[in-house]
């Protein structure tokens, strides 16, 4: 009886297993923010896990309490809050994404990371080559008018293509901890990610996955060192470092060296429009509404992208955290540093091995660097992320060679 029961979680695992990877892979496959896959997906995640564990109700509350004082207090103080409808809809999906931040925090499950990871590299390479063979208007962005250096982009089932860089380089940083412990040795099957996030183009995917990795490498290659040693993994990423180097001298008119050439310069149109107009922008709003914020929702409104573009050339904010910012203030400010510093925190504080906190920290930079720039706050992959950054039970130990 007992070996039936477990026959039969194993086998609900691999199904669960799957689902998960599905869901990732075509998240956007809507091209609408609203309908991310995620979202309905999130009340069934929730119920399970609150069976589990009765504590993540709370958790949920606690979390989400903040965003009510920040709708009750611009609702009634904020001049530039005139859209209701649009911040209740916004206040639904930020208690979905702390939902399931909660539910994969505070949850207790089993399920196999190192298969989710494959089943979505594997998925994704599959749908890459498709896009190539057939060259798929639905699944590349064709004339990209925000990237001039690169207007013929991969975008898969994803609702943009940065959206998929991000997805690829957070798989790159689990794949890399996952040849560091030696539960994989298989390093030709990093090309699955690699291939589909060069496509992509994605700047921020690029660059933020390349400095990951390289905060994930200098965090366990200081224990390596110490013992007079250095990892085979450690001397291949040293070779592709001067591979890249040698790339850059010999093709510098490359797209990707181009455009980093240019935000360096301050000439990058997409930077600039993401960050600095963006930063100027936040800057006003918080001296204009005593740092109180527009309102929840409140930043695409019709009268919000008046005043933006009139403004600062703006029509809205295309960076998650400065966003945020924006609609919630100083309230939004703290919030955000109480996410990640407590985070960092509980990291420091779990009984895992040294180089799962070294992943942990990898990503938590990852996320949080890619929300700086980019992305939106209602993301329920990103959340989702930095739940599993938090729990426990996210990944398992490497078979060898961990600390």
């Amino acid at each position: 009886m007992i070996s039936m029961l477990k026959t039969k979680e194993k086998n609900n695992t691999w199904i669960y297993n799957i689902l998960i990877a599905l869901v990732v892979v075509f998240m956007g496959c809507f091209r609408d923010g609203n309908l991310n896959l995620i979202y309905f997906v999130i009340p069934i995640v929730s119920i399970i896990s609150s069976k589990r564990n009765k504590k993540i109700f709370s958790r949920i509350l606690l979390l989400f309490i903040p965003f009510i004082f920040i709708f009750i207090i611009t609702s009634f103080y904020s001049k530039y809050f005139t859209n209701m409808n649009k911040s209740l809809i916004y206040l639904l999906k930020l208690l979905l994404c702390v939902s399931l931040f909660s539910a994969l925090k505070y949850g207790k499950y089993s399920l196999d990371f190192y298969k989710i990871l494959r089943y979505i590299e594997y998925t994704i390479f599959v749908l890459s080559i498709i896009a190539i063979v057939t060259h798929n208007n639905y699944l590349w962005r064709f004339n990209d008018v925000v990237n001039k250096y690169t207007s013929t982009r991969l975008q898969l089932f994803f609702q943009e293509p940065s959206e998929l860089s991000e997805v690829c380089g957070i798989l790159l940083i689990v794949h890399l901890y996952y040849l560091k412990t030696g539960k994989t040795k298989d390093f030709f099957k990093l090309a699955l990610v690699i291939i589909p996030l060069i496509l992509s183009a994605g700047l921020s995917g690029l660059v933020y996955s390349v400095i990951s990795v390289l905060i994930f490498f200098i965090l366990t290659e200081i224990q390596t060192l110490k013992k007079a040693k250095i990892s085979r993994i450690f001397l291949l990423f040293i070779f592709c470092g001067i591979g890249i180097v040698m790339l850059v001298i010999l093709f510098p008119q490359n797209a990707i060296i181009k455009r980093i050439v240019a935000v360096l310069n301050g000439e990058d149109g997409s930077f600039n429009y993401r960050f600095t107009r963006a930063w100027e922008a936040l800057k006003h709003i918080l001296v204009e509404t005593k740092c109180l914020g527009v309102g929840l929702g409140n930043i695409r409104t019709q009268f919000m992208n008046n005043y933006l573009f009139k403004n600062f050339n703006l029509l809205s904010f295309s960076n998650s955290y400065l966003f945020f910012f924006a609609e919630g203030g100083l309230i939004a400010i703290v919030y955000i540093c109480f996410l990640i510093i407590g985070l960092i925190l509980r990291v420091k504080k779990m009984s895992i091995s040294y180089y799962n906190k070294c992943l942990r920290i990898s990503l938590l930079f990852f996320i949080v660097v890619i929300q700086i720039t980019g992305g939106y706050f209602t993301d329920p992959f990103l959340w989702g992320i930095l739940g599993l950054i938090g729990s426990e039970h996210f990944i398992s130990e490497g078979k060898k060679n961990d600390i």
